[in-house]
């Protein structure tokens, strides 16, 4: 009974000694032990989102691809891209539009060359719905290596973006292009004085850029210099209507007396933007001797 009774008073001792901080204690792990159990049922039930929706384009998500256009690219894409990996181009090159293969490639061997510099190695693809404008649906490929494979240690995620347009011929049938060809389309404008004539034939466009086929003719005995990048003003543009866009292609345009020339300026302009081009303008033609004294100056605007 003695040993009871100092057991007894010695935990009484110890209560009153160390009670409070017991108490303390069980009470944070107590909050420690709810919390827990809170965080672990909110992570249990939220479902992780995603914006990913491969058939909405990004530019402008109202409009949702129909499910036949849908199932079409789907399918050309995984064939399109099997074939390229497996070195198979010929095929590849059958898949695309006669259009594309004409007025962006020109030859299977530009083809070629071009597939082959993005397929140097094996590559995986995301698609994304990226554009519907003008009945033509534009998808984004992004083209990466397969890290499964080849691993990511000591390198850096990279990929290249193709533009894939999807849209229907005159037989409503499904075709498609690559590269971001959209389209060509021909022209026909015309304008003439007795030193030059311009003749616009062709536009092409693509999703980035559009360009256009010109003849121009010298009709005098005098050097004719369209561009050579000595004014100050931009020599060879086009009119948006309430901007205005320079030729990408800087190279020099001097026509020889008499002389023909082809050329292909290129301009900034995206093909879903909402803006029609008004005209090719030739804003400082210069005329020559031979002495390379200007004789003559003028502009032409070229109107569609």
């Amino acid at each position: 009974m003695r040993l009871k009774a100092d057991i007894e008073l010695k935990i009484r001792r110890f209560f009153r000694k160390y009670g409070k901080t017991i108490i303390i204690v069980f009470v944070i792990f107590s909050i420690i032990l709810v919390v827990n159990k809170f965080a672990g049922e909110l992570n249990k039930n939220k479902t992780p989102k995603t914006t990913y929706k491969p058939n909405v384009p990004i530019m402008g998500d109202t409009d949702t691809v129909p499910k036949k256009v849908q199932k079409s690219v789907e399918d050309f894409i995984d064939e399109y891209i099997s074939y390229c990996n497996l070195g198979e181009y010929n095929k590849a090159y059958e898949m695309i539009s006669d259009d594309c293969k004409e007025n962006y490639f020109g030859t299977y061997t530009d083809y070629e060359n071009y597939i082959k510099k993005r397929f140097a190695t094996h590559k995986e693809y995301a698609l994304q719905s990226y554009s519907l404008y003008n009945g033509k649906y534009i998808y984004s490929v992004k083209l990466f290596d397969d890290f499964l494979a080849t691993g990511i240690t000591n390198s850096t995620y990279r990929y290249i973006d193709e533009k894939i347009i999807a849209s229907y011929d005159e037989n409503k049938k499904i075709v498609f292009s690559v590269g971001g060809f959209i389209d060509k389309n021909e022209v026909q404008c015309v304008q003439e004085n007795k030193y030059l004539k311009v003749d616009v034939n062709e536009k092409i466009t693509f999703y980035e850029f559009e360009e256009y086929k010109i003849k121009l003719t010298n009709r005098s005995d005098y050097k004719i210099i369209i561009q050579n990048n000595e004014v100050e003003n931009t020599e060879v543009l086009i009119d948006l209507g309430n901007e205005s866009r320079s030729n990408l292609n800087t190279d020099e345009i001097i026509l020889d007396p008499h002389e023909s020339y082809d050329i292909i300026p290129s301009f900034s302009k995206s093909f879903d933007n909402g803006k029609t081009t008004q005209s090719v303008i030739f804003s400082s033609i210069r005329v020559v001797d031979e002495n390379n004294e200007e004789i003559d100056k003028f502009s032409m605007t070229m109107g569609f």
